[in-house]
Parts: structure tokens; sequence; C-alpha cells
């Protein structure tokens, strides 16, 4: 068809080539990165069992060739927005040309300061086939940004947080509903799981139920998170938290991650001048991690291959919307001609 951009490999291929250095593929499995872009190009129209779906993808992507530029977020990957319907905890930004995008992924030029956490999935022991129903349905489609006036983040060490964009939106259900509480979970590496609820709903405050409120609490959680480990020994020394090591000054915001119907978790960073101890020093069997952390960034959380124990719920999920299973889909099924 002409005019038609040509598609080479598979989504999982179009993913790692646009997310390459990104935030959050480095945080997630590449399978999940899949299935978020995929959820939002479904949102906009986008047909998983068209042969034409990894070209719809790419060409939102591109925008017309040129990658839109969101002045106080520079390296964001964007998706034009959705301007016919409205998606609830779905936040856009303005782009340089005064289009409003979605923020999918933001890169960084410096990965080896992304906290790598653990991503909390709901009932993917228990029941895979619900975990795909959460993923699919229950979740905001992008992650929520902290975009302030001097660019990405907040400390985590500072009271408040000022300038927010989206800042006023209501953080609610899917269904637009207000929320009362969730569970904040942090899976630091080296430490037990941690899961802290929090309260929306407080009377005393002019901003319940925004992302503003939000965006305070998830940084309060993360100091308690410190506080309450800063004593416990880690079994990954190379990311142990509290004096002298990993403080809560050292940390900034990112993001907010929904994870679950009723949890999120914290997108978390080095702030640029922190320095690692160094460990050989005093744990010289840890040598060989160090420098694998050094030399690259990406060796601590690589894309999981197919095949890895995400399969189950992510072929639930793909075979909900297109009958085919995720990994026949990620890696170019034939039937669907998307090779």
């Amino acid at each position: 068809m002409s005019g038609t951009t040509p598609v080479v490999g598979s989504l999982r291929s179009l993913v790692e080539e646009k997310h390459k250095y990104g935030v959050l593929l480095y945080i997630l499995p590449c399978e999940d990165m899949c299935r978020r872009t995929s959820i939002v190009a479904v949102a906009q129209g986008g047909v998983p069992a068209s042969p034409s779906f990894l070209n719809f993808i790419r060409a939102r992507y591109d925008e017309g060739q040129h990658r839109p530029i969101i002045p106080l977020v520079q390296n964001a990957i964007t998706f034009p927005a959705d301007q016919n319907s409205q998606h609830a905890n779905t936040h856009t930004y303005l782009t340089a040309n005064g289009q409003r995008s979605y923020i999918l992924d933001v890169k960084t030029t410096d990965p080896a300061r992304i906290i790598p956490l653990n991503v909390y999935k709901p009932y993917a022991d228990r029941a895979p086939g619900r975990a795909a129903s959460v993923l699919n349905r229950d979740l905001g489609l992008v992650p929520l940004w902290i975009v302030t006036d001097t660019g990405l983040g907040s400390p985590v060490g500072q009271q408040g947080v000022w300038a927010l964009q989206n800042g006023n939106v209501p953080f609610t259900h899917p269904d637009g509903t207000k929320r009362t509480s969730l569970f904040v979970r942090i899976r630091w590496p080296g430490y037990p799981d941690w899961d802290s609820q929090i309260r929306l709903d407080n009377n005393q405050k002019t901003d319940v139920f925004t992302f503003k409120r939000l965006v305070e609490l998830v940084k309060g959680k993360v100091r308690k998170f410190i506080n309450d480990n800063e004593n416990r020994e880690s079994s990954n020394p190379y990311w142990t938290v509290g004096s002298g090591r990993i403080a809560i000054e050292d940390l900034n915001l990112l993001a907010i991650l929904e994870v679950s119907k009723g949890a999120v978790m914290p997108i978390l960073s080095l702030r640029h001048d922190f320095v690692f101890p160094d460990l050989r020093k005093t744990h010289s069997s840890l040598q060989g991690t160090v420098l694998t952390q050094n030399e690259s960034a990406y060796g601590v959380n690589t894309p999981n291959a197919a095949g890895s124990s995400n399969d189950s719920q992510n072929d639930d999920f793909l075979y909900y919307l297109t009958g085919t299973t995720f990994s026949s889909y990620l890696n170019g099924a034939s039937d669907m001609n998307l090779s």
C-alpha cells in the first residue's frame, strides 16, 4: 500500500528500538513494555489482529518522522495523545509544536543511576489469567511522570512538590470514581518485599484525590522504606540503604507506575552527583557485580527473553485481544503477517 511504512522485525524489536536507554525498559521486562505500548495503541484505534498493527504503532512513535519535543523532558519517548477520549490517570504534556502527547518512557544518559526495583505482579503465581485482565483493563495507560518547572523528578527528601504538571488532576479508579486508599509496593534489591498503605481522603487537605497528593504520599513512603531498613542487613551491598550508603537525600522520584488495581510502585533514581562506595575494599567477592553495574547498566535488569516466567500472563493478555499467544506475537507470528 502506498505510503505505508515497512515493518521490519517484531513488536519486541520495535519497542527495543524506540525505548533504547529508556528508564522503564531498564525497570520492566520487555514483554511488559510491549504490552503497555499495545494497550495505548489499542485505545487509539489500533487493531492487534491486523497485519498493519506494527505500522500503526511505529507511526505513533514517529509522528510524521519528527520526534516531538517536550520542553521540560526533552528525552521523552512519546505517543500523540488521543484527542477524542479521556482515560483516567493518563496525563498528557504539551510539545514544542503545541500538540498534546503521552510520555511512554524517558531516555536517560546514565541508566546506572536508576534504582532497579523489581516489579510487583498481581496474581502472577496463583491466577495468571486474572493478572492479564488486571494489566489490560485496570491500570492507567501510561506512567505518571513527575514533571515540574525544573524538569523531570522531585527530590524524595523534599517535603511537598511545587509547580507539578497535572498536579490538580484527580487520581481515580479506571472508571473515574474516587480512590480512598491504595498500597505502595517497593521491591528494592537486597531487601524483603515492602508494602505500605496510603490514604488519599484526608479531610484536612484541600488537594485530596489529586496527583499532587499522590506524589507527596509516595515520597513519604519511600522515606519510610529507607528508615525502616537502614539498620537491616542487605543481600545486595551495592544497593544498601541507610547512613553512609543510599540515603533519602540521594533519591529522586521520577514517576509513579500503577502495578495493580490497588497498588503503585515508585520509579526512582540517584542524584546526578551520587558516588557509589568502593565495595571492592570490603567486599572483594562483589567486584564482578560492581564492574557489571559500571560497565553495563542494563546488565542488572536485562529484558526477559520469550519463554520467561512472565509468558503465561502475557499469553493470556494477547489471546484475549487476538486469539494468538504473546510469545508468538513478539517473535512475529507468520499467521498474523507481522514480520
